[in-house]
């Protein structure tokens, strides 16, 4: 699954050998919806509302984990050891309708002699002014105040399958028309992705909302 935003990467490695388990995580694509109900305040989303702007926090983590970091140059052949390498990089993603997203993450990096790889993140991101919608209606602009944090394990199958397991928690700054709010969020994240489908779960509390939702990945 690529980087479909225009991602910018710029960083240092360390490489390793090692020996660690990892999980395998994931999470959806921007699905965006209504305005406010009558009933709550203009602060307040609604349980669908809340599930799309959960969306619009997360995308950024799943377009940078989606792929291996870069396989540093010189590391030795594989054998019966796994080869292993740390990167720490910064990643610029830029938002569907305006805006971007800064991620500051730290990758660590199994390689096994299958081809396959598995990667341990732990990211950052800040929003700035993160415009998503859907056909131009009821857009969410998304600021980070201050910022979130997600800690994801990826495996990748070297066959174009990849699995991804983690959380993330944080608060974010939402504006849509005349409404506007801050909250805080915590959530579990789950899904796979392979030649034939893309999905992932996200359950927990979002602007004090319960959702567990499955999200489609393309």
């Amino acid at each position: 699954m690529p980087l479909s935003r225009g991602v910018h990467l710029w960083g240092g490695v360390t490489v390793f050998r090692a020996a660690k388990t990892f999980l395998g995580v994931a999470f959806g694509t921007l699905v965006m919806g209504c305005g406010g109900s009558p009933g709550l305040a203009l602060n307040e989303l609604t349980l669908q509302e809340a599930e799309e702007l959960a969306a619009a926090t997360m995308f950024a983590t799943f377009d940078v984990t989606s792929v291996v970091p870069p396989r540093p140059s010189g590391l030795p052949l594989l054998d019966a050891d796994p080869v292993g390498w740390a990167v720490d990089f910064e990643a610029e993603v830029r938002c569907p309708a305006a805006g971007r997203v800064g991620l500051a993450v730290a990758a660590l990096v199994r390689a096994d002699a299958t081809g396959g790889e598995r990667v341990d993140y732990d990211l950052t991101q800040i929003h700035d002014g993160c415009g998503v919608d859907r056909s131009g209606e009821h857009r969410f602009t998304v600021s980070g105040s201050p910022r979130s944090m997600a800690s994801v394990s990826v495996r990748h199958d070297g066959f174009g399958r990849v699995e991804w397991a983690g959380r993330a928690s944080g608060e974010v700054r939402w504006q849509q028309s005349d409404r506007e709010g801050a909250c805080t969020f915590d959530v579990t994240l789950s899904g796979r992705s392979d030649e034939t489908m893309a999905s992932a779960t996200v359950v927990g509390s979002m602007c004090g909302q319960p959702i567990d939702r499955t999200i489609g990945l393309r």
